[in-house]
C-alpha cells in the first residue's frame, strides 16, 4: 500500500477558493473602507506592525481573505511566490491572510533573530490546523497532539525530553542500530531481487514508493516494533495502520476553510469534512490502542514467566515509554498515561517519514543530472570499502554500516547541498505566543511566521553560485563547518530555535546509509533523461513527477578484489612486462590525447573511472596539454583511497620537437613534473627524429623551423635525465628502423620502448622484428586507425575481416584489433572516456585469436595513417614521406 505524509497548509483547494472569493464580495461593500482606514497604514516609528509593500499594495488585499487568493495557484510555489515578494519588498514584510497576520522573513540575519533570545521562546508555538484539532482530539484531545504541534510549556519540554533522551539521542539510536540495519536490508533484498530476476540484471523502481516504505519500516519497527505478518489472512497490526494513517494524511494535505477563516468554520461542518475527520480520529485511536494494548500484554507475560520490571524487554519505544509512563505522570500533563505514547507514536511515524524520504528522492535526482558529481560519489564510496576489504581480507566487510559514513564527507557534503537547493520544508512554520520585536518592528501575539529558508538558502550574498548543484562547497575551507543541526542560519533544512526537528541525527545518518549503499551496490540511470525537478504547492517539498529510476546490481570487478598489500601493477589484472630499465609496465594504457587539446573535467573524470577500475598506465605530452588534468586525477585518487601510492601506477610523457635540444631536455621533463605534480616519470619519450626551433607548441610549423636531430646530443640529455631519477625509462616515438641504429649507434642506454602507430590495417611487421632483436618494446597507439579525427581511417573498424572474427567470437572489432596487437608482443595505448569502453578495453586477456583468425588479419591491406606532414619539407631534412619513415612498412 502506497503511503502519504503530513503536509499541512496546502492552499491549492479550488473549492476553497470559489468559497473564499463569494464569502469576500459578500462582504467587501460592508468593510472595504475600514479595512483600508484602520490596519494598513504605514508605521509612525520602528515598534509598529511590520506592514507588506506599501499602500498601494494594500489594494490586492481581499476583505475577509486578505492576500490569500495570491497563494491559491496550482501552478504556484508558495516559497518561490514569497521569494519574489522578498526581492520586491525586503527580507522582513507582513500581509493578512484570512482572519491572521502573516510574518515573513527571508534572509539569515531575521531568520536568526526570529529563533533565538526572547524571540525563539515567542516563536516557540506551530499552529494547528483542524486536521489536527478533529483527528487528534479523538486520540486524548490537546495533550495528544505530539511533540511537533503540543503547545510551548512545561509539558512539551518534558515530552521533548522523551522523545530525545530515549529515542533520538545517539546512545540510544546505537542500540536501535542492529534494527535499522535489519530494515534497510530488507529493503535493498526486495531491490536485488528485483534485478535478479530481470534478463539484463536491470530493474524498474519508483523510488517515491520504495523510500517511503523503507522509511516506514525503520521508524515503525523502531518505534512500535512493527513486523509484517504475510501468513495470516487478517490485516496485521502494519496494515490496518498504514491504512489509517494514509487517511489521516489525506485529511493532513487539506485546507479547510477554518485554517484561515475560523469564523467560516461552518463551512467545513456543512460539507461534512469536520464529520470525517472525527470518523478518522476515532479508527486512529483505535489502531493505537489496540498497538499499546499488545505491548502491555507482552510485558504482563513477560513477568509472568518470573521476570521484575527491570527485566522487561525493551525492544522498541513503546516499551521503553511504557516503562517511563508508570512512573508518575508528566509536570503539565493530566491525561492518562497512555496518551503521551499515542501522541509519540503517531508523531514520530507520522512525521518522521517525510525528511528522510522527500530528501533522498531530491538528492538522487540531483545526481542523475549531475553525473559528474555521482561518479565523484562511487569513487569517494568505492575507495573506502575496498579498503576496508583489504584491512579486514573479509567480503562481508563490503557491508555499510554507521561507522562507514562518518567517513564518508562527500557524501555528507551531497547530502547538505540537496538540502540546501530543496529542503523538504521550504517554509518552516510558527506562531507567536506573545507579542515580539522583530526587525525593529512589532509582532503582535497571534502572528503566524513563515521562514522561507527556500529563499534564504539561495541567497547570493551567502553562496557562491547559489542555483549550481556544487557539494564541493562544503569541503571548502569556508563552508566545510556549516552545519544543518540549526547553528548555522544560513542552512536550517530542520528549522531552528526551541522547535527545530529533533530527529536531526537520525534522519541524517539513515538518509546517508540509504544513499551509500545505493551508490555502492547499483549503477542508476533516469529511463526519461533529465529528471524533472517540478515541486509541488504547499509547505513541503514533493516532486510533482515520481521519482523513477533504473538500477542495475554493481559487480565489484576482479581487478579490483585482487588488490594485494604490495600493491603493485599486477594488482589491476593487467598484464605486466618488464623494460630493458627494470622498470615493470602493464601492458595496456590509457591516453589522454584530445581532439580539442587542452585537458579537461570529462579527461579528469575519465581518469579516475579509469584508475577505479583498474588502469594503472597512463600516457600523457607535452603537446596534449593533459599533464595538469592527470596531475589532478592521480592527486584525487590517492586522497580518495583509490589508490595508496603513485608508485602502483606507471606515467608516461613525452617532450614535443621543440624541446629536442640538449640544453631543454631537462627543462622540458621538469616542466613536465611541475604539471603532473610528480617527482618522477616511469618513461620519458622523444616524440620524433626531428627537432624544432624553440618556441610554441604548435602543428602548424613554418618550414624553416624544422631541424635536423643531434642523436648523439639529444640522447646524451635524455640519459641524463633517467641517471638523475626524474624518469625511470627512456624511449622514443615514431622511429623508423634506421633511425633506431643511429641513435643507438652511440646510445649508452637504449631505448626501452618505441612508441608507433600499430594496428591490423597497419602491422609495423618489420620494425617488431628489429625492436624484439634489440631488447624494445613497441608500445602501439592508433590501434583503431584514429577514427574521429582529421588524420584518422575507418581501415580497422570498417574492416569487413574483423567483423566477422568479432562476430563468431561475441566481442567488438575494438576488442578483436586490441587482442591481436597484444598478441604480437607489443603493449597498447588506447584512449577511451567512457566508462563501457573502459571495461570493455580489459575484457581482452582471457580470450584468444586462432591460426586462422591471424592470417586472415594478415591479408588486411596496409596503409599508415599517421603521417606526420608536418616534417617533411623540400628545404628540411626530410623531403619526402620515404625519408622520414624510411620504408611504408
Amino acid at each position: 500500500m502506497e503511503l502519504q505524509y503530513f503536509s499541512y497548509f496546502q492552499p491549492t483547494s479550488s473549492v476553497v477558493a470559489l468559497l473564499l472569493a463569494l464569502v469576500s464580495i459578500l462582504f467587501s461593500v460592508v468593510v472595504l473602507r475600514k479595512t483600508f482606514s484602520n490596519n494598513y497604514s504605514s508605521p509612525a516609528s520602528s515598534t509598529e506592525t511590520a506592514v507588506l509593500c506599501h499602500q498601494r499594495q494594500q489594494s490586492c488585499a481581499l476583505p475577509i481573505s486578505g492576500l490569500l487568493h495570491v497563494f491559491m495557484n496550482k501552478n504556484g510555489l508558495i516559497h518561490v511566490t514569497l521569494g519574489n515578494m522578498a526581492d520586491k519588498y525586503g527580507p522582513i514584510f507582513s500581509f493578512p491572510t484570512g482572519s491572521h497576520r502573516t510574518l515573513v522573513v527571508s534572509s539569515w540575519e531575521m531568520v536568526k533573530e526570529c529563533f533565538t533570545g526572547n524571540n525563539d521562546t515567542a516563536f516557540s508555538n506551530r499552529p494547528i490546523p483542524l486536521a489536527f484539532q478533529t483527528i487528534f482530539y479523538a486520540c486524548g484531545g490537546i495533550d495528544s497532539y505530539g511533540l511537533s504541534s503540543v503547545p510551548y510549556g512545561k509539558y512539551w519540554r518534558e515530552l521533548r525530553k522523551v522523545c530525545v533522551h530515549n529515542l533520538l539521542s545517539n546512545q540510544q539510536l546505537l542500540k536501535f542500530r542492529h534494527l535499522i540495519i535489519s530494515q534497510v536490508d530488507t529493503s535493498f533484498n526486495k531491490l536485488y531481487e528485483l534485478c535478479k530476476n530481470s534478463e539484463d540484471n536491470q530493474g524498474m523502481v519508483r523510488m517515491d514508493d520504495w523510500l517511503a516504505q523503507l522509511s516506514f519500516n525503520v521508524i515503525g519497527r523502531i518505534v512500535c516494533g512493527f513486523q509484517s505478518d504475510p501468513k495470516t489472512g487478517a490485516p496485521s497490526r502494519v496494515e490496518q495502520f498504514k491504512e489509517v494513517i494514509n487517511e489521516a494524511s489525506y485529511f493532513m494535505s487539506t485546507s479547510p476553510v477554518s485554517d484561515n477563516v475560523p469564523m467560516l468554520g461552518w463551512i467545513d461542518q456543512l460539507t461534512g469534512l469536520t464529520r470525517n475527520m472525527k470518523h478518522c480520529g476515532k479508527k486512529l485511536d483505535l489502531v493505537v490502542e489496540s498497538i499499546i494494548k499488545d505491548h502491555r500484554q507482552k510485558r504482563r507475560f513477560s513477568r509472568t514467566k518470573g521476570g521484575d520490571e527491570k527485566d522487561d524487554e525493551q525492544d522498541d519505544f513503546i516499551d521503553i515509554c511504557l516503562s517511563i509512563m508508570e512512573q508518575p505522570q508528566l509536570p503539565g500533563n493530566n491525561s492518562p498515561p497512555q496518551i503521551p505514547i499515542k501522541s509519540i507514536v503517531l508523531d514520530m511515524i507520522g512525521g518522521g517519514t517525510d525528511t528522510t524520504k522527500l530528501t533522498t528522492i531530491w538528492t538522487l535526482s540531483l545526481l542523475l543530472n549531475n553525473p559528474h558529481v555521482l561518479d565523484k560519489a562511487k569513487q569517494e564510496v568505492d575507495a573506502h570499502f575496498r579498503k576496508k576489504r583489504r584491512s579486514t581480507d573479509d567480503a562481508a566487510a563490503a557491508v555499510v554500516d554507521f561507522d562507514d559514513i562518518r567517513n564518508l564527507v562527500y557524501i555528507q557534503a551531497i547530502i547538505k547541498e540537496s538540502m540546501r537547493l530543496y529542503p523538504a520544508s521550504p517554509v518552516v512554520e510558527r506562531l507567536s505566543g506573545e507579542d515580539c520585536v522583530v526587525g525593529g518592528f512589532h509582532v503582535p501575539a497571534g502572528t503566524r511566521l513563515w521562514a522561507n529558508v527556500w529563499k534564504m538558502q539561495r541567497d547570493p550574498k551567502v553562496w557562491d553560485d547559489p542555483l549550481v548543484f556544487r557539494p564541493e562547497r562544503f569541503l571548502s575551507d569556508e563552508q566545510k563547518m556549516v552545519d544543518v543541526r540549526g547553528q548555522n542560519y544560513e542552512l536550517l533544512p530542520f528549522g531552528a530555535g526551541r522547535r527545530i526537528c529533533p530527529g536531526v541525527s537520525f534522519s541524517l545518518d539513515l538518509m546517508q546509509l540509504v544513499l551509500t549503499r545505493l551508490i555502492l551496490e547499483f549503477e542508476m540511470k533516469s529511463p526519461s533523461g533529465k529528471v524533472d525537478m517540478t515541486a509541488t504547492p504547499g509547505l513541503m517539498s514533493y516532486k510533482v513527477v515520481p521519482l523513477d529510476i533504473l538500477l542495475t546490481h554493481r559487480r565489484i570487478k576482479s581487478c579490483v578484489q585482487l588488490a594485494s598489500s604490495e600493491r603493485d601493477m599486477e594488482s589491476s589484472g593487467v598484464p605486466v612486462i618488464t623494460l630493458s630499465s627494470g622498470k615493470v609496465m602493464p601492458v595496456l594504457g590509457m591516453g589522454t590525447f584530445e581532439k580539442v587539446g587542452k585537458g579537461s573535467e570529462r579527461e579528469r573524470l575519465a581518469i579516475l573511472k579509469a584508475i577505479e577500475v583498474g588502469y594503472r598506465y597512463f600516457d600523457t605530452a607535452a603537446a596534449y596539454e593533459t599533464e595538469e588534468v592527470l596531475g589532478e586525477a592521480i592527486a584525487e585518487a590517492l586522497q580518495l583511497g583509490l589508490i595508496e601510492s603513485r608508485d602502483e601506477l606507471f606515467i608516461s610523457s613525452m617532450l614535443w620537437c621543440t624541446d629536442a635540444h640538449p640544453d631543454r631536455v631537462l627543462l622540458a621533463l621538469q616542466n613536465s613534473l611541475r604539471n603532473l605534480k610528480l617527482e618522477y616519470l616511469d618513461l620519458y619519450m622523444l616524440p620524433f627524429p626531428a627537432s624544432l626551433k624553440p618556441g610554441k607548441i604548435t602543428m602548424d610549423i613554418p618550414e624553416e623551423d624544422i631541424c635536423r636531430m643531434d642523436y648523439r646530443s639529444v640522447w646524451s640529455a635524455m640519459e641524463e635525465c633517467q641517471n638523475l631519477g626524474f624518469t625511470k625509462s627512456i624511449g622514443v616515438s615514431n622511429f623508423s628502423c634506421k633511425k633506431l641504429q643511429e641513435l643507438m649507434a652511440t646510445a649508452n642506454i637504449p631505448p626501452a620502448v618505441n612508441q608507433v602507430e600499430m594496428s591490423p590495417a597497419f602491422q609495423q611487421k618489420k620494425l617488431r622484428e628489429y625492436c624484439n632483436a634489440n631488447n624494445i618494446l613497441v608500445s602501439a597507439v592508433s590501434i583503431l586507425g584514429s577514427n574521429g579525427t582529421p588524420w584518422g581511417s575507418n581501415a580497422v573498424l570498417g574492416s569487413e575481416v574483423l567483423k566477422q572474427i568479432a562476430m563468431a567470437k561475441g566481442k567488438s572489432v575494438a576488442q578483436v584489433s586490441m587482442r591481436w596487437v597484444y598478441e604480437q608482443g607489443a603493449s597498447l595505448v588506447v584512449k577511451s572516456f567512457s566508462e563501457e569502453r573502459l571495461r570493455e578495453n580489459l575484457n581482452i586477456f582471457d580470450w584468444e585469436l586462432t591460426k586462422e583468425d591471424n592470417e586472415k588479419i594478415g591479408e588486411i591491406p596496409q596503409c599508415r595513417i599517421l603521417t606526420a606532414y608536418f616534417l617533411v619539407s623540400p628545404n628540411g631534412p626530410f623531403k619526402s614521406q620515404e625519408e622520414l619513415w624510411d620504408d611504408k612498412a
